[in-house]
């Protein structure tokens, strides 16, 4: 039994097993991500994350980007949630309307490629309609949290993150850049001042509902969860077509009917184009316009990734087996 036809054909094909005794259970997610939420659950996640990423204070303060520099190597040693910021003194209210949140959910290593979420930012911010934005908005800022920790033995994947962040604060002027923040939870879902305050732990669909998008340019996945759990919790995501193919192309449905099918925004390899970044600069500014697509994308989470097309699938199995069996 295995995850994904690619799987299925390398039993087959190079280790000999019979056709009709290799099955695939795809992946399920949990019936709480398809949960309905509005913007009072949105704003309970993004306050308990704050007091995580802030040692638990309601308003984030960032530590300069220098500073964790310069104390990385005593930081890796200790993970501990950071938010960074382009020098002293700046804060991020987690529950304002106008804080745009790209959400990482991955931990730090190469091939999830996260410098190029900044690299994007930067395009983003270069000019059009994103940039006029920020210019027009003053109040308007942007936060990139990445929510797995570094493995140690990935410290230069991590340096390789904070030098994009710290092109991209260089790129545009300072009353630009000190809105621009750059985040890790290190894999914490509470605090200890989670009791004091009666907070419940976040859980993983609940980080997902913090998020105006998903970033999700990996090289190489097994599987590619994000896509299916940012579908489920009406998010958008922004991906690559990451290698294996054949493995992406079953998470988003490729050659299955159009209501099943999950609708992304396609993470470009090499330069962003300008139709792209006016679609991921119109997506993140104005989501409302987006709903349909999202709406779609959790209908197809509930038929093909939810615990009921689990089951049926398992049932499915179960009926073969036995006819198997005589």
């Amino acid at each position: 039994m295995n995850i994904n036809k690619l799987q299925s054909a390398t039993l087959i094909d190079r280790y000999g097993f019979p056709e009709d005794k290799v099955f695939e259970l795809s992946t399920s997610v949990s019936d709480k991500f398809i949960e309905e939420y509005g913007w009072e659950e949105v704003k309970s996640a993004r306050s308990r994350m704050a007091h995580i990423l802030s040692g638990g204070e309601a308003i984030i303060h960032p530590i300069p980007i220098e500073q964790h520099q310069n104390e990385l190597d005593k930081w890796m040693t200790n993970q501990t949630p950071r938010v960074l910021g382009g020098r002293p003194g700046l804060s991020v209210d987690p529950e304002s309307e106008d804080l745009i949140y790209l959400l990482q959910p991955t931990r730090i290593i190469a091939r999830k490629r996260m410098e190029r979420d900044l690299e994007l930012i930067e395009a983003l911010l270069h000019d059009g309609a994103f940039r006029e934005e920020f210019e027009e908005n003053r109040t308007l800022q942007l936060v990139l949290h990445i929510t797995g920790p570094t493995p140690k033995e990935h410290q230069e994947d991590l340096e390789k993150v904070l030098e994009a962040y710290v092109n991209l604060i260089r790129s545009v002027p300072d009353s630009i850049a000190d809105r621009l923040f750059l985040a890790f939870s290190v894999g914490n879902e509470e605090h200890p001042s989670f009791l004091k305050k009666g907070f419940e732990s976040l859980c993983i669909e609940e980080i997902y509902r913090m998020a105006t998008a998903v970033l999700f340019p990996s090289e190489i996945e097994g599987r590619g969860l994000p896509i299916i759990e940012s579908s489920a919790s009406g998010v958008p995501i922004i991906c690559s077509r990451y290698s294996p193919e054949e493995v992406f192309a079953v998470v988003v449905g490729e050659g299955l009917c159009e209501d099943l099918q999950i609708r992304y925004t396609l993470f470009p390899e090499g330069a962003f184009t300008k139709s792209f970044l006016v679609e991921v600069a119109d997506l993140l500014l104005h989501p409302e316009r987006y709903t349909e697509r999202l709406e779609h994308n959790r209908k197809v989470v509930r038929l093909r990734f939810s615990q009921e097309a689990l089951t049926k699938r398992f049932e499915q199995l179960l009926q073969y087996l036995h006819k198997l069996g005589g």
